[in-house]
């Protein structure tokens, strides 16, 4: 039997919660748990979660927006999680808003809530209790094919591959995977704990002293601070001959029976699924890259002669709305867009690889000869484009995968706060990004250091034109660049009527608005007055 979302609420340590909402899908297969402390779509990205995952969480990192919890349960639902468990209603969540259940109900996905007000409470309990009905019923159902490959059917088909299939024998039977083809080449690695990556240097050195055969061949390590046992074996899939796989075991769940079901799980995955191990192409390396993972991203670059040193720039184009469309009519408006951009820069000269991600279509590139050719080529792109709810961001000077990874990272957390800023923009920098961070940490720090912030703009207040004067200096400093024509067209005025007004606004404030220092002060003040 596989164990479900109510078979884990009769345990002691979930005994005092109350299911809320989505109970049509208590009946949901569980066969982990997790805890969930960063809640933004970064950290939701499908290639994190293999599903059938129950989650705790407190929502802390997005305790305040609603709609983020609500983003995040359809994310979870989406990936295929089991339910989330919320911990902390009423300390550090304020309250258990009314759109998160109707979200729930609405997905049939289970959301389970902890006695409220209890600061008390830990994650380790439900944890342990969770883990030991797993693992016990795993010990009596000893042929875990089928099981496995359930969980594989009901990943999203974007996940659906043998990485993920690693990671599903893994989580299993806590113990390293790693598949090779039939020269050596790595095509496909999971390690036990997860993101360890010594454990493969080792793998590929002692599978080297015993030359893996059609069957199972044994290797014991007699290592004193390194004790474990490897296992490897040659097979063939519908696709491709002569795989090796090889199992590093730490502990002593992996004996040769399970081994040979997992070599079984990779051929029923290849033949039912038709997965071909070579198939990857060069663009799979933007999702590599961004996921951080070193094997997969050094494999692909290698066989398709890529120079990882010669990205320095990343193009993101994203909708400003959250899109309401079936995946499936997503994924084709992103391929769309995909293709755009793939031909727009090949138009342009330049080396690219573009992918999907996350709802978004991202491009890695070399630099342009000149940096301030960078920004028009992207104006451009964007007024070819012509999609009104579409916008790019651009960032450039990356001298290494990591600072790609930062540089993602500041966009999805910034993103929904640039949107708010620049309504009218379509092409970012990372100067705005960086910005609208600025203003989300003032922000976080509550009214008083707001409103010390926006003294700027006292002088202003308090008058019958007061709206008229901060709308006017919000465009001309936002949305303009002090462009007194962009400004009037922007708010459908003249310009002798925008010059007033800015005359009107340099004589309370007592200061030319285009000098610094003051006019920093004045932009962190319209852009804060914007936001909140």
């Amino acid at each position: 039997m596989a164990i479900t979302v109510s078979d884990c609420l009769k345990l002691p340590s979930l005994r005092e919660a109350r299911v809320v909402a989505g109970h049509k899908g208590l009946n949901k297969f569980v066969s982990t748990v997790s805890v969930l402390e960063y809640a933004k779509r970064y950290a939701l990205a499908e290639e994190y979660f293999l599903g059938n995952e129950l989650i705790l969480t407190g929502f802390i990192s997005v305790k305040d927006n609603i709609e983020d919890q609500c983003e995040a349960l359809r994310r979870l639902h989406e990936v295929g999680e089991a339910g989330v468990v919320l911990y902390y209603v009423g300390c550090f969540l304020p309250e258990l808003y009314p759109a998160l259940i109707e979200t729930a109900d609405e997905l049939n996905f289970p959301l389970i809530v902890m006695p409220e007000k209890a600061y008390y409470l830990r994650y380790s309990e439900v944890i342990t209790e969770v883990l030991q009905l797993i693992f016990s019923d795993q010990q009596k159902e000893t042929y875990y094919v089928k099981n496995i490959l359930e969980q594989i059917a009901k990943m999203r088909e974007r996940q659906r591959n043998i990485e993920s299939v690693l990671r599903l024998l893994s989580d299993r039977l806590r113990c390293s995977f790693l598949l090779l083809s039939h020269d050596g080449t790595e095509n496909g690695y999971a390690s036990w704990p997860i993101g360890s990556k010594k454990i493969f240097d080792s793998m590929m050195q002692y599978r080297k002293s015993h030359e893996p055969k059609r069957e199972c061949s044994f290797f014991q390590s007699e290592e004193k601070d390194h004790a474990f046992r490897l296992f490897q074996q040659k097979f063939d899939t519908q696709y491709q001959k002569s795989l090796q796989l090889v199992a590093l075991d730490e502990g002593t769940l992996l004996n040769e029976f399970s081994f040979q079901q997992a070599i079984e799980v990779i051929q029923m995955f290849s033949s039912i699924w038709k997965y071909d191990f070579e198939t990857e192409t060069e663009d799979e390396l933007v999702r590599a890259i961004i996921n951080d993972q070193p094997l997969v991203m050094n494999r692909i670059a290698k066989k398709y002669f890529i120079d990882l040193k010669k990205i320095r720039v990343m193009w993101v184009l994203k909708s400003r709305e959250k899109s309401t469309e079936r995946q499936e009519d997503l994924a084709a408006v992103l391929e769309q867009r995909k293709r755009k951009i793939q031909l727009f820069l090949k138009e342009n000269g330049k080396s690219v690889l573009v992918d999907t991600f996350d709802n978004s279509v991202v491009a890695f590139m070399d630099d342009a000869p000149f940096p301030e050719m960078e920004t028009p080529l992207a104006e451009t792109f964007m007024e070819q484009s012509g999609e009104s709810d579409e916008i790019l961001i651009w960032c450039g000077g990356m001298d290494s995968t990591k600072d790609v990874r930062s540089a993602y990272r500041m966009i999805e957390d910034s993103f929904e706060t640039i949107c708010k800023l620049y309504p009218a923009k379509k092409v970012f920098t990372e100067r705005e990004l960086e910005f609208a961070l600025e203003c989300l940490r003032i922000m976080e720090k509550g009214e008083n250091v707001i409103e010390r912030y926006q003294q700027s703009l006292f002088a202003l207040a308090g008058q019958k034109d007061e709206k008229d004067m901060i709308d006017t200096l919000s465009v001309y400093l936002l949305d303009a660049n002090r462009s007194i024509s962009v400004t009037a067209g922007l708010l459908y005025l003249h310009d002798s009527t925008v010059k007033y007004r800015l005359n009107k606004i340099k004589q309370r404030l007592g200061y030319d608005m285009d000098m610094m220092p003051g006019a920093y002060y004045l932009y962190l003040a319209v852009a804060l007055k914007r936001v909140t």
